[in-house]
């Protein structure tokens, strides 16, 4: 009868291809010019082999050469075994193999990823063990310590050439030409920020930043589901509404009626009594929610999640046969950092975090990943209240990673916030009757001017130009449209 015993997993190496390498440096110092910046002396699995990679990354660095009469002292001086070691590596391999230079370096980076992974596993399962913390934070770790080793394993990518570069460009700027397509990314269907913007440009995260309550999580939706009707399948993270709110405010958007009777199927009079909406609204109601069939997005509403748990549906959508055009996330301030940095509790740690990662996202997936953000109070201060860069909260990260930050501002909120609960406004003290109502005048009159208006404020654009878009905004219907639009035209 044969063992029954189960196997021992067995540890990744390739000691051939490791000495082949360190070999071939001996051999021909320059040879660590084409590897150097692949291998690390972590990547050795023998310690002896790590310690005298060492000697010659030392040896490259301060002096610039590091073949066998430079970096034989050193290899001495560490006994003699070291040097029976390093006379063997040069009987074995007397000269540079520069066409398996290559091989050996992915051999080498593959039996060390092999490695990381039975380590970060081991990890997991002890973690997993453990009477303190939670799943969650042991799935963190893993998916934490698993982009680790896939960030390492791309650097076996090929750094591109200026030529190559410049000729890719000129392939697409050449379609675009014969088209006669101004756009170098995806349509948001709002037309003046299109033009702006010249789309949302895959590979680039875009910020949008608002006060609470002026509209940005209504510009995510707007945005998302207009792009995913002209350009493809999308994904939604919604940190604040559950997945049937965002669809009652596209519904309501669609129908140019309130939220709350898209929720409830209830109208409010007056008087404040309410009544069932009309089986005529109802029958349109049930229809604008068919037709959301055809509109291919995903939305993803699990509170508090991390970066990496959005990232594994997102790569996992991409992979799929509708791919993934675009990301929106509402908002950054809902989302969790890793374990780590969590715990740490340091607002401005978390968010450059998840700031970090989800540009990084962004380019990983080649697709535009769209963030909201909330702005701090400082524009309140101002007597102009338009936001500006500085006004982005809990981190200057959120700007630094940003391909494009676009600003909501509405005027009528503005105003709105020095009125009272009667819907006139509040009185200064000591203001006199007359100049009170000339005040109120003023004020009505500006509000019914820029009542269903907004505006979309290019604070960055990298590559572009930067300014003010006129917009529509439906505060029932919670939508934004073009100017070019009209207010009753279709939400999408």
């Amino acid at each position: 009868m044969g063992n029954l015993d189960p196997l021992q997993p067995i540890t990744p190496s390739n000691s051939y291809a490791e000495r082949a390498l360190i070999g071939a440096v001996l051999a021909n110092g320059k040879a660590f010019d084409e590897i150097g910046s692949r291998i690390t002396a972590d990547m050795f699995s023998e310690e002896s082999l790590r310690k005298v990679w060492g000697i010659i990354s030392d040896a490259h660095r301060n002096s610039g050469s590091c073949g066998m009469e430079a970096v034989a002292p050193s290899i001495a001086a560490l006994g003699s075994d070291y040097t029976q070691l390093m006379a063997g590596l040069v009987v074995q391999f007397p000269v540079c193999e520069w066409a398996m230079l290559g091989r050996y370096c992915s051999a080498v980076r593959d039996s060390h990823a092999r490695r990381e992974i039975q380590r970060i596993a081991k990890l997991a399962e002890w973690e997993s063990g453990r009477a303190d913390g939670t799943a969650e934070d042991v799935l963190q770790q893993l998916v934490s310590g698993a982009e680790r080793i896939a960030d390492g394993m791309d650097a076996d990518r090929p750094a591109v050439s200026a030529g190559d570069a410049a000729m890719r460009l000129m392939q697409e700027t050449e379609a675009n030409w014969k088209s006669g397509n101004y756009m170098s990314g995806l349509r948001c269907g709002l037309e003046g920020l299109d033009i702006k913007l010249r789309g949302f440009r895959p590979g680039g995260m875009y910020v949008v930043a608002a006060r609470p309550g002026a509209g940005k999580s209504a510009l995510g939706l707007t945005l998302a589901t207009r792009m995913a009707k002209n350009e493809g399948r999308g994904l939604v993270w919604s940190g604040e509404m559950k997945a049937e709110e965002l669809m009652a405010r596209a519904i309501a958007a669609k129908l140019h009626i309130p939220f709350d009777e898209v929720i409830t199927g209830m109208w409010r009079d007056h008087n404040g009594y309410y009544h069932r909406i009309s089986a005529d609204k109802m029958d349109k109601v049930i229809k604008a929610a068919q037709d959301l069939r055809n509109i291919p997005v995903e939305i993803d509403d699990r509170e508090g999640i991390t970066v990496a748990q959005l990232a594994a549906r997102a790569r996992r959508m991409k992979r799929q046969a509708a791919g993934l055009r675009f990301l929106v996330a509402d908002y950054i301030g809902l989302m969790s950092a890793s374990a780590s940095v969590q715990r740490s509790g340091r607002r401005v740690e978390i968010v450059t975090e998840i700031s970090g990662d989800l540009a990084k996202l962004a380019r990983e997936l080649d697709i535009p990943v769209i963030v909201l953000t909330q702005l701090n109070r400082e524009n309140e201060k101002r007597d102009d209240r338009r936001p500006t860069l500085s006004d982005i909260r809990e981190s200057g990260a959120i700007e630094q990673d940003a391909r494009c930050v676009i600003g909501i501002y509405r005027e009528e909120m503005s105003i709105r916030l020095k009125m009272g609960p009667d819907g006139r406004p509040v009185r200064n003290s000591n203001e006199t009757d007359a100049a009170y109502m000339k005040r109120a005048d003023e004020l009505t009159a500006m509000l019914q001017d820029v009542r269903g208006k907004a505006e979309l404020i290019v604070l960055k654009n990298r590559g572009g130009t930067t300014g003010i878009i006129p917009a529509l905004y439906d505060g029932p219907g919670t939508w934004f449209r073009d100017v070019t639009e009209g207010e009753r035209s279709p939400a999408w």
